[in-house]
Parts: structure tokens; C-alpha cells; sequence
């Protein structure tokens, strides 16, 4: 037995892709990416993937490592790597 459909964990752990349990995740992580970028400024992890993705930090820091994600992602598909 295992949890019922249209929640979140039943999506995370047992890998449920019905549209109930899709509809669970997608909105708890909505929301969870809606609280991230409320956080203060001073909180947020400059310089990373992390806040320039998920606290939607645009800041010079955190510009330069969404850059550099991105030339190693270009190089990676030009060696054919991914």
C-alpha cells in the first residue's frame, strides 16, 4: 500500500506520473520557488546556479555563473558529451 493519488509524495516516491500526482508536484514546487524568492537579498546564495535559478537573482555574481553553467553546458554537447 502506498499513499493515495494526487499528492506529492506519492509522485516523489513512488513515481506516480498520473495527472493527479503531476498536478501535486508541479504545485508544490510552484510554490516552493515562490517562497525562495521572497527571501531578503542578504540571504540569497550569490555567485550560484542556486540564486540565479531558484531566487531569481540577477546580479553580476550570479549572472557570470549562469554564463559559465552555460559554456560548459555548449562544450559538454560539442564533444558530445550529453
Amino acid at each position: 500500500m502506498g499513499s493515495r493519488h494526487g499528492t506529492v509524495s506519492r509522485s516523489n516516491n513512488q513515481g506516480c506520473r498520473c495527472a493527479r500526482c503531476r498536478r501535486a508536484s508541479t504545485e508544490y514546487h510552484r510554490a516552493a520557488i515562490a517562497r525562495l524568492r521572497t527571501v531578503p537579498r542578504k540571504q540569497v546564495p550569490h555567485g550560484t546556479l542556486n540564486g540565479y535559478n531558484n531566487y531569481a537573482c540577477r546580479c553580476d555574481e550570479c549572472k557570470a555563473a549562469n554564463a559559465a553553467r552555460s559554456r560548459e553546458d555548449y562544450r559538454a554537447r560539442r564533444r558530445g558529451a550529453v
